[in-house]
């Protein structure tokens, strides 16, 4: 009697194990999204065609493999996937980046099944391209904004003369010549972080004024609300002044490596700064106090805080791209830490992709 009770188990174990592999079709549905044109397919991924596809060749190229990386280990990822999976094919680079941009863009997972891959390796395939994208989109080709780079001198000089042709064509006239940066702080909501993500910290570190847990990111941008400074690097409760003097962008300019003729403009939380290269408004004090000894000085001042104002609204525009685009940003990010600065960091990346196609290309 045990062992027909045994064999009984054995025979339902192996039903288990035996059980047929699902045929996804992934062929059928890739071939639907390239039937798209490039505005539906800018809906669905964030960027365009042209540029999903340059992004598709610089992920195969480094593709991770046992030996190496590159084309090679690509290649041989498909024929394992092909065998694999005879009949549903592999899951190719454009299905794993097609995936990866719909969770950026706020798709929940259980809407990519019909590419073709099961619900469980959905997130694998997420975490694994993030990665890819943010290292074959390396800060010095992103973000282009670096004094150890040998056209710096050419490449700050093209953003003053950008700020100064719109200052022009809004104003008139280029009111604070030499600004080539437009800065400020962004909160990123997060769940709260493990023990082990804290790293010492307390919770309550990661508690900003707005009552939820986050991560504070400092980021500056051009004319065109192209970011040329992004770091993620402090818990949520860390104020923008102390977050901005931990970056490197702080030293560069203490350390006159950005020529004194450039500037940046920030809000009144930079305040204490000072300086030629940081300008921020006058404060409410200040100016209360200016209307009682002078008119005219009072005036000057509101005059100052309007102009600094038109160029420091762009870092508010940029943020509102930046989420507007990446719906993943639109609810607390649900990975640990290092995780959570790795997507925030990658989509601030690829917020430059589109905006470099938006300048080439045009709005439409």
């Amino acid at each position: 009697n045990n062992i027909m009770v045994f064999q009984g188990m054995m025979d339902m174990l192996g039903e288990e194990k035996r059980k047929p592999k699902v045929v996804r079709n992934r062929k059928e549905a890739w071939n639907f999204v390239l039937s798209w044109d490039d505005s539906l397919f800018q809906r669905q991924f964030r960027i365009s065609k042209e540029d999903f596809f340059v992004l598709c060749e610089k992920c195969k190229s480094v593709y991770p493999g046992n030996s190496s990386y590159g084309f090679t280990n690509y290649r041989t990822a498909l024929l394992q996937g092909a065998r694999s999976t005879p009949k549903s094919g592999p899951i190719t680079m454009e299905i794993k980046l097609a995936i990866t941009l719909r969770i950026l863009a706020g798709a929940s997972y259980l809407d990519l099944i019909w590419y073709g891959v099961q619900v469980d390796s959905v997130h694998p395939i997420f975490l694994f391209t993030v990665k890819l994208l943010d290292q074959v989109l390396p800060n010095s080709e992103i973000f282009k904004f670096d004094p150890a780079q040998e056209d710096f001198g050419e490449e700050v000089n093209k953003m003053a003369s950008e700020w100064s042709s719109i200052m022009t064509r809004k104003k008139g006239f280029d009111c604070f010549k030499g600004t080539i940066l437009a800065g400020d702080g962004l909160v990123v909501p997060v769940v709260a972080p493990s023990e082990k993500d804290r790293a010492g910290l307390d919770l309550s570190a990661f508690r900003n004024r707005k009552g939820c847990y986050a991560i504070n990111v400092q980021a500056f941008c051009d004319a065109y609300c192209k970011f040329r400074y992004f770091e993620v690097a402090w818990p949520g409760s860390t104020n923008d002044i102390t977050a901005y003097k931990q970056t490197n962008l702080h030293k560069w300019f203490m350390k006159k490596l950005i020529p004194e003729c450039f500037h940046m403009v920030l809000d009144e939380a930079y305040g204490s700064i000072g300086g030629d290269q940081h300008l921020t408004p006058f404060t409410k004090h200040q100016l209360r106090k200016a209307r009682e000894s002078s008119e005219e000085k009072y005036e000057q001042m509101k005059a100052f805080n309007n102009f600094l104002s038109g160029q420091r609204i762009t870092i508010e525009r940029a943020f509102g791209i930046y989420i507007r685009k990446w719906g993943i940003l639109w609810k607390p990010l649900e990975y640990d830490l290092s995780t959570n600065t790795l997507i925030t960091t990658v989509c601030a990346k690829l917020h430059n992709v589109a905006i470099d196609h938006w300048i080439k290309h045009g709005w439409r």
